[in-house]
């Protein structure tokens, strides 16, 4: 059946008039009318950070393929066309696991390969401090570890495309430079580093902050601390998660402003995401 619509380009702020056929785009045309309506058109939208949705867990064992594909429908619902599943702190053995069902699913099936850009890990390389933490198991975290890394690696089919760890270990800046050697971004989180250590982790080749303003202790020092470190830091690209709890608007307004176009949205979403309110329970 064929349709034409008109939208709004959210990128030109142009009106364009769209042509489909069988709820397929054939071709699009922009028209010369005034920016109007409630329907918009524009570039399919990219998450680095999906730790689950619609009640499906990405770090839950294991995961099935009709499971994965309920979340790429869902995701696709609200415009993102690409994304990557994110897995935290858990035993080597459950990483690794994970890890190769991820691989699995993406070389068995065509349209979960096409939307997984790459894999996140988030851990477990981080600190094990508290606050810091997170919601990670304090009893899984550790150093940096190429060689563990490199098993992991090899479980993903080599689909870690970023690993998120805290400067604060010994082994993170030369753990930094063979990520970086091996085409991984390296992205800074739940960390209590110190401006020293940010520093050297950038200059090792970090390039990116994982939720800055989360994963981090309730009290900081004052004018010296690592969000201000990394906020200041001008060859830091920032992720935040704006969904209005994480984070006030007046720290939104700052990153936004100080970073402009190295600023990174992402929802950082687990399960729960798209689901029915409610009162749910989980292991985090």
């Amino acid at each position: 059946m064929k349709k034409v619509i008109k939208c709004l380009d959210c990128i030109q702020n142009k009106m364009v008039q769209i042509h489909l056929e069988n709820d397929e785009i054939q071709w699009m045309e922009y028209l010369s009318e005034e920016p109007k309506g409630t329907l918009y058109v524009g570039p399919g939208l990219l998450d680095l950070q999906i730790n689950g949705f619609d009640g499906i867990d990405f770090n839950q064992f294991p995961i099935q393929e009709k499971s994965f594909l309920k979340v790429i429908g869902s995701l696709a619902k609200t415009g993102v066309t690409s994304f990557f599943p994110t897995i935290i702190t858990n035993s080597d053995q459950a990483i690794i696991s994970i890890l190769e069902n991820i691989n699995r699913l993406c070389k068995n099936n065509v349209l979960i390969n096409e939307f997984v850009g790459g894999i996140h890990l988030e851990g477990p390389f981080i600190s094990s401090q508290e606050g810091a933490k997170g919601a990670h198991d304090a009893q899984y975290i550790k150093a940096p570890d190429w060689d563990l890394f490199s098993t992991f690696q090899m479980a993903s089919g080599n689909r870690i495309k970023i690993v998120t760890i805290s400067p604060e270990w010994k082994t993170a800046t030369d753990f930094i430079k063979k990520c970086v050697q091996n085409n991984i971004i390296v992205a800074i989180g739940h960390t209590i580093a110190t401006p020293t250590q940010i520093q050297q982790a950038v200059d090792a080749g970090a390039n990116l902050s994982t939720h800055l303003g989360n994963g981090a202790p309730l009290s900081l020092p004052r004018n010296s601390n690592f969000i201000f470190e990394q906020l200041a830091n001008e060859h830091l690209y920032t992720s935040i998660i704006a969904d209005g709890f994480h984070l006030p608007d007046s720290f939104l307004k700052i990153v936004l402003k100080v970073k402009e176009e190295k600023a990174i949205l992402v929802s950082d979403s687990t399960q729960f995401a798209g689901m029915p309110s409610g009162t749910y329970d989980t292991h985090i």
